[in-house]
């Protein structure tokens, strides 16, 4: 959501989104938008908007582009963003609608095309799709929006070549904005991939990385992860009270991204005491809100009347989201970060813990176009040191926490799903349903990054993937600590 000739004020907003720090920029749209002259600014709403969708605050997203619409209603691009916001949410048929609202009132307006066309390919409505972007297809057309729309349907669509040579017209190009070309690296990359050219693949997945806005510290990560474990003893987490009513409802699904987590979400929602919620962002927000809360100041019943109301807000949101099922599942994975509150303010829930190949894992996540704070991903070494981190501190909330944490290998589930189920199902106290060996035929539309996969049966071509990029490799196998190296 670009701003157009902005000035110094706006400037200073794009500047902190462009360096992925959205927390400062929303700070600082904030003040702007205390001031009447700015109150009405749809500009700064939109780059509000932006913001929030890049910490997956859909809702406050939504309420910034609905006044944006409300300031001005016939412009295409706020009708689109509310589609993009709503599509990232995984709310589809609402995304729909606001695509289609947008292109009513710009039929060529390449954003709403892009998002209407992934939205119907999410839908399983690939003809339709293919139907909304075939007609802009021209021979001498260079738009690179209708070209990463149609990227994502060419290889299921036997037309993979066609759309590689689309996205090499421009990814070079930089007059062409960087988002588009990191974007078209990213799907020539997955397209090279899925045709064994692995070479060529992972040559514009480092591209694409390296057009990323990364700013990661690995030194800085490692010192905050010592810094929770520190922070995180057992003496320590006891002084934050439990709640009044604990519940179990609650399912957290945690781990690297890309280890699982949507495989083992969309296998439990199957069974009929289970919804999925996907990723949830809601937790970060109670974590912030109980870190800010200042107890030395407030008496013992205070402290649990707040903790009260920080489990009651989740959980009512989980049972909104789930029509008041028994159990719900949260499988925002970088919830390993925060198992230590979680084990306090929700003792009565469970933890799967998703763990896959250690090389694999990260090569995932490097070959990934992640929206949002994962900076982490950009670069192989980063991602080495990373990886080292979460696994200290999940060895240290296994020696910690008192709520109860599955280990769940993706390689054992893949090699057995009867078996990998029937084991999370114990671990849960659920009987036995053989719709979890289903999953694939489920109408479940999961998140954007896994919703190919695991709308597919059981595959193994994931397994032991990083073999075929191993030259490329050093970096990350270098960072990473010898136990999780080849042959360990």
């Amino acid at each position: 959501m670009p701003i157009a000739n902005p000035n110094p004020a706006h400037a200073q907003v794009r500047s902190l989104i462009s360096a992925g720090q959205h927390r400062q920029a929303i700070s600082l749209i904030a003040s702007l938008r205390k001031k009447p002259a700015w109150k009405k600014d749809v500009a700064l709403l939109g780059a509000l908007a932006e913001c929030r969708m890049a910490l997956h605050e859909y809702d406050e997203a939504l309420d910034a582009i609905d006044k944006a619409i409300r300031l001005d209603p016939k412009n295409p691009m706020h009708h689109s963003n509310r589609g993009q916001a709503l599509l990232q949410a995984m709310r589809l048929e609402p995304a729909e609608r606001s695509f289609s609202e947008a292109l009513a009132l710009r039929a060529d307006w390449s954003p709403a095309i892009l998002g209407i066309t992934e939205t119907l390919r999410l839908l399983g409505r690939e003809d339709e799709a293919l139907a909304r972007i075939e007609p802009l297809l021209g021979a001498d057309r260079v738009e690179p929006l209708v070209d990463l729309a149609f990227a994502r349907l060419a290889a299921r669509l036997g037309r993979a070549d066609e759309s590689a040579e689309r996205l090499a017209r421009w990814v070079d190009n930089e007059r062409v904005p960087g988002v588009y070309r990191m974007q078209g690296l990213f799907q020539i990359g997955a397209l090279a991939d899925r045709q064994g050219r692995h070479d060529e693949a992972f040559l514009a997945y480092d591209r694409a990385n390296a057009l990323r806005p990364g700013s990661f510290d690995p030194a800085k990560r490692t010192a905050m992860t010592d810094q929770v474990i520190r922070g995180s003893t057992r003496a320590a987490l006891a002084g934050i009270p439990s709640p009044s009513s604990p519940s179990d409802v609650p399912i957290f699904i945690v781990g690297m991204p890309r280890s699982g987590t949507s495989l083992v979400e969309q296998v439990l929602s199957c069974h009929p005491r289970v919804f999925g919620a996907g990723e949830l962002t809601a937790i970060d927000m109670l974590v912030r809100s109980l870190q800010q809360m200042n107890r030395a100041a407030l008496r013992p019943d205070e402290i649990r009347q707040r903790i009260d109301q920080l489990a009651g807000g989740y959980l009512g949101l989980l049972a909104r989201l789930s029509g008041g099922a028994e159990f719900v599942t949260d499988k925002n994975p970088l919830n390993f970060m925060h198992l230590g509150i979680i084990s306090r303010v929700f003792p009565g829930a469970r933890v799967i813990h998703c763990l896959r190949n250690p090389i694999d894992t990260c090569v995932s996540c490097y070959f990934h176009n992640f929206i949002g704070a994962t900076a982490f991903t950009d670069d192989l070494a980063g991602l080495g040191s990373y990886y080292n981190d979460y696994r200290r501190l999940m060895e240290h909330w296994a020696r910690t926490i008192e709520i109860p944490i599955l280990d769940v290998v993706y390689e054992d589930v893949v090699a057995d799903l009867e078996a990998g189920a029937r084991r999370m199902l114990d671990f849960l106290g659920l009987g036995w349903d053989a719709c979890v060996l289903e999953y694939d035929r489920s109408d479940r539309v999961t998140t954007t990054a896994s919703n190919e996969q695991v709308r597919q049966p059981i595959y193994r071509t994931s397994v032991e993937r990083w073999r075929r990029y191993e030259r490329h490799l050093g970096p990350l196998i270098d960072a990473l600590e010898p136990r999780f190296r080849p042959g360990v």
